[in-house]
């Protein structure tokens, strides 16, 4: 699955540099209209290692250099690839302009000549893109990576990215010659990312219990604790068994608030489930149990197999009969026990056979035992006091359009009443999965 995601971007501070409608004679401008002469180094002895401002522009061997804008962003979304996304950083992008100012070719700065400061600490300019991205979002436009051998009144004009952490408030980029660190420079401005959405995943949930058949609602808990409202944006994937479910995560937060996204599974075998979100470290597993109908109840089986099934209320009797070739055959039950005879209506509505449980994997219980299927005598099954096929061990088979009534036979205590017992039936699925279900 492609993941890709990003949060709703709130620039924190954006600081206009001159353009080339200035006068051109002005030391400001970025875009003079007479170049220098080559040998020209203009303020570099006496302007070297000096805090400036975003609108000032400083002059270093032939060359212009001026920052012109800057933006805070909790992400960055490339042509190819998104940064910083879920981080706990934030981005600062700077738009710097160099120009070849003199009469001769020329190095602009390199990107990587470009520092951001703070304080005590120093960050380096991020360098993973490739030379032919774009940014997409927070701003729109190419990235600055510094040309050489550049000729006179070349300019380039870019972003250049730094990762910074949310506690800054006050921050310098500096500048420095890679040849001569003598020549250093450095702008400074305020930024404010606490006025940043900051968005994150505080808990994830499921509605308990999750039964086969059964709606279940999952729930994601997004808390904004930045200054300004936000999007949180991220893909997810729920893996079930036999199947699993992807989308995206769209919820819009209030600053200082909490809100809830929920999606809705339907689990349609026995297992484990696994919510992921992308780029979060917080997971939620939950364990899928087999299905609960009511006797009497009319269910579809999980797909592929699309039976519909009825399970009756079991009969609890001392006998049954059943048809042989010499008339009907009566069998009791003894002393101390009792018969409990369970009636299955089956029919395939599809336009293929279906397949479903056999008598090995059905099971009777009350609160303390659980008791096996028996044989009735006979061929066929009992006539009296129900009536149906005796269900096999291969289990319920059904020809397209075909129905069919099962009988399973139980031997139980005779102190067992009916509304003590449960219906339990167990069988394969695709993919080596199971599935379950009880009546009751």
């Amino acid at each position: 699955m492609k993941r890709r995601a990003y949060l709703s971007v709130i620039s924190a501070a954006t600081i206009a540099g001159c353009t080339s409608s200035e006068d051109p004679n002005s030391t400001n401008d970025p875009n003079p209209s007479d170049n220098t002469d080559s040998s020209e180094n203009s303020t570099a002895s006496d302007d070297s290692d000096e805090t400036r401002s975003f609108d000032d522009y400083v002059t270093n061997d032939g060359v212009k250099i001026g920052l012109d804008e800057i933006e805070l962003s909790n992400s960055i979304t490339l042509e190819s690839e998104s940064l910083l996304d879920r981080s706990s950083k934030v981005a600062v992008l700077v738009s710097v302009t160099a120009k070849n100012i003199s009469n001769g070719t020329r190095n602009l700065p390199d990107r990587d000549e470009f520092n951001l400061l703070a304080g005590t600490d120093q960050f380096d300019a991020f360098s993973d893109p490739f030379s032919s991205d774009t940014i997409v979002e927070p701003v729109s436009g190419e990235l600055y990576y510094g040309q050489t051998n550049v000729h006179p009144g070349v300019a380039e004009e870019g972003w250049i990215l730094f990762e910074v952490p949310r506690s800054l408030s006050e921050i310098t980029i500096a500048w420095s010659d890679s040849f001569d660190d003598s020549d250093r420079y450095g702008w400074t401005t305020a930024i404010e990312p606490d006025q940043l959405p900051d968005l994150q995943v505080s808990s994830v949930s499921v509605a308990e219990p999750v039964r086969i058949g059964e709606n279940s609602e999952v729930a994601v808990s997004i808390t904004n604790e930045g200054g300004t409202a936000g999007t949180y944006s991220a893909d997810y994937e729920i893996d079930l068994p036999i199947e699993s479910d992807s989308g995206q995560i769209e919820q819009e937060v209030a600053a200082g608030d909490t809100e809830m996204w929920t999606t809705t599974i339907t689990p349609r075998a026995i297992g484990d489930g696994l919510l992921e979100i992308e780029s979060e470290e917080v997971a939620l597993r939950f364990s899928i149990g087999g299905a609960q109908h009511q006797f009497g109840e009319t269910v579809q089986t999980p797909s592929p197999e699309n039976a519909y099934i009825t399970v009756s209320e079991p009969i609890l009797t001392q006998w049954y009969e059943y048809e042989r070739y010499d008339g009907m055959k009566r069998v009791e039950s003894e002393s101390n026990e009792q018969f409990a005879i369970v009636q299955i209506e089956a029919k395939n509505r599809t336009n293929s056979s279906v397949n479903s449980f056999g008598r090995r994997s059905v099971t009777l219980s009350n609160s303390t035992n659980e008791y096996e299927a028996g044989y009735f005598e006979g061929i066929s099954g009992p006539v009296n006091p129900v009536d149906g096929s005796q269900l096999n061990s291969f289990g319920i088979s059904l020809s397209a359009g075909e129905s069919e009534t099962y009988v399973v036979l139980f031997e139980i205590p005779a102190d067992i009443g009916v509304d003590d017992l449960e219906f339990f039936a167990e069988w394969s699925l695709e993919f080596m999965t199971d599935t379950k279900a009880t009546w009751r």
